[in-house]
């Protein structure tokens, strides 16, 4: 039986060759293509990058080092699938901003001189103060004293 790093530097083997020929061919390519194959690109090497963080289990191991050309198997299998890149892209765009927000927050009502509006959002817009809760917000002088 093959041992686990036998299979690990057969499948290495195929997918840096497979990786570089990829790459040679890429750079005879204009940059209309290269930007239509964006994503190609960029998944190409993510796979190759997997293939060499040794994660795979041993059945998966044990397929791939049959395979002369991994990196356009896994590339194509993966094409089966919804691609919910965006959805990763949004959910880390959300998560930055709100996080960013909540810093800029913290470090904001750290100071105790810092202007406070003490009512809910939904009184502000009650009695029609969304403007001061902005200015609140954005760190400008308001007065602690509204009605």
């Amino acid at each position: 039986m093959i041992h686990t790093d036998e299979l690990y530097r057969k499948i290495y083997e195929n997918a840096e060759k497979e990786y570089t020929e990829y790459i040679t061919e890429l750079k005879e390519k204009d940059a209309e293509y290269l930007i239509d194959h964006a994503y190609e690109i960029a998944a190409m090497y993510d796979i190759f990058e997997i293939f060499k963080s040794e994660c795979l289990s041993l059945p998966a191991l044990t397929e791939y080092a049959k395979i002369e050309h991994p990196l356009r198997s896994a590339y194509t299998y993966t094409l089966k699938f919804d691609d919910s890149r965006m959805e990763e892209l949004k959910d880390f765009i959300l998560k930055f901003g709100e996080e960013t927000s909540e810093r800029k927050a913290n470090r904001f009502y750290q100071n105790p001189d810092s202007p406070r509006y003490n009512k809910s959002f939904g009184k502000a817009v009650e009695y029609d103060e969304t403007d001061i809760v902005k200015d609140v917000f954005l760190g400008k002088e308001v007065f602690n004293d509204l009605p």
